[in-house]
């Protein structure tokens, strides 16, 4: 009795449980895009604040569970503490002004988008003026001066789209040319045959009435008449089809060479387009600042490893790497200083792995690396050789030194893996080579 009163109970109480699960998880979603929001608002303060909201990031984006978000609670509060201790002797820092945090988003969002190589100059004045940006007028005008480079780049792209399909128009037009020559070579040949036919007949005819002349003469001079007469006939016949076939050989002569020529502009026409669309991929998937490969690049490729990954099972590693205090080179010699350094870097690490690895420009300062047919102890030797490298490069701008060293977090894939996962043990590992002081390698 009791237990049919409670089902009846829960029962009941069905559809009003479902609806409040149904708003503690919209309020649970819209939590976690709030503490995310909130960890990138809050980063810059300290390295070791940093490190701790990139994890309860990196936590909160793979959806992890609340007991594991929780427990990265207490070095997060420790981190927090940490920033209101001052060692005796120092002086805290004055934090950025909204100006310049503004501005170094701006300038982030500049670096992530793909803009068209011809733009390339229009995006370094942008940068330059968001360098001495100090007021919320500069940082507008900054802004709608991006709302006007991202619309020129859209333009750009409607320019290239109207004039591949007015060729791809003319190549139609062009086919539509080949298709009526295909058609008039089938009429050809139908007149061809008729006419073959045609003088068949003429000439069995005239064939067979001399036979009959043959045989209904009685004199010869009379048989003499016939058979010179039928023997005209017949080399009338014969004339007028070889006239007859002269004059369509001709036209298909003729015909033959226009479509020739037609052809060839075809072929001209289309190897201009091939070229121009490859050209036009490779720029869409190429980092106009450093010459490398791409975000976009960069999702292409990792899809068809992680699929050969799948099939084959052959060890890869993801490398996530990161230039440190990229932040207090820009701010110390300016973003046209960074921008040397982003290229320097990115040209190093592509050289210095193999022709079947891929290096690309992650975003900002960040570079994503495959290392395929490697294992994780042989892939930190790779990545500490590098770092080691680029540590020793001695950059210099303008003739002054620019201390700059890398980070990287290291992640094999393993069974159950996809690319999302691996890049995020990747990236925490990398936040803990941060946290243990910078210019290291980590192997997640």
């Amino acid at each position: 009795m009791l237990a049919e009163s409670l089902n009846s109970a829960k029962t009941r109480n069905t559809p009003g449980l479902a609806d409040e699960e149904k708003a503690w998880r919209a309020l649970d979603e819209v939590l976690r895009r709030l503490v995310g929001h909130l960890c990138v608002a809050a980063r810059g303060q300290s390295t070791q604040l940093d490190a701790q909201l990139g994890r309860v990031a990196s936590a909160l984006r793979r959806r992890a569970p609340a007991v594991e978000v929780e427990g990265l609670f207490g070095d997060l509060h420790r981190a927090i503490v940490a920033l209101d201790e001052v060692p005796p002797g120092t002086t805290r820092a004055v934090p950025a002004s909204p100006f310049a945090t503004a501005a170094g988003y701006l300038v982030r969002l500049l670096d992530r988008l793909a803009f068209d190589h011809r733009l390339g100059p229009k995006v370094d004045e942008i940068k330059s003026s968001l360098a001495s940006a100090a007021t919320d007028l500069a940082v507008a005008e900054a802004i709608e001066r991006v709302a006007e480079l991202v619309n020129e780049q859209l333009q750009s792209f409607q320019r290239d789209r109207g004039e591949v399909e007015r060729t791809l128009a003319q190549v139609n037009h062009q086919l539509d040319e080949v298709a009526a020559y295909l058609l008039g070579e089938d009429a050809d040949r139908d007149a061809a045959l008729r006419s073959g036919q045609e003088m068949a007949g003429q000439v069995g005819a005239e064939l067979q009435e001399l036979g009959a002349s043959v045989q209904r003469a009685t004199e010869l001079e009379s048989l003499r008449r016939d058979v010179v007469s039928r023997t005209s006939a017949i080399h009338r016949h014969m004339l007028d089809f070889r006239e007859r076939e002269s004059s369509r050989l001709a036209a298909y002569q003729e015909r033959a060479e226009r479509m020739r020529a037609r052809i060839g502009e075809l072929e001209r026409e289309t190897k201009t387009l091939q070229e121009s669309l490859h050209r036009e991929k490779r720029l869409s998937a190429t980092d106009a600042l450093t010459g490398i490969p791409n975000r976009l690049a960069w999702d292409e490729r990792i899809a068809h490893e992680y699929a050969r990954w799948k099939r084959f099972g052959r060890p890869m590693c993801l490398v996530a790497w990161d230039i440190d205090r990229f932040k207090a080179i820009n701010d110390g010699y300016g973003h046209a200083a960074g921008d040397k350094v982003l290229y320097v870097v990115a040209q190093h690490l592509q050289r210095g792995v193999r022709e079947i690895d891929f290096v690309a420009r992650y975003g900002g300062e960040e570079f994503a690396m495959l290392l395929l047919g490697t294992l994780p102890e042989d892939a930190l030797k790779v990545c500490n050789g590098l770092r080691e490298r680029i540590a020793r490069l001695n950059f210099h701008y303008r003739q002054k030194p620019i201390p700059v060293t890398l980070s990287c977090g290291i992640a094999a894939f393993r069974e159950d893996d996809t690319p999302d996962t691996v890049f995020e043990r990747a990236d925490l590992a990398m936040y803990r080579a941060k946290h243990e002081g910078r210019n290291a390698c980590v192997l997640a």
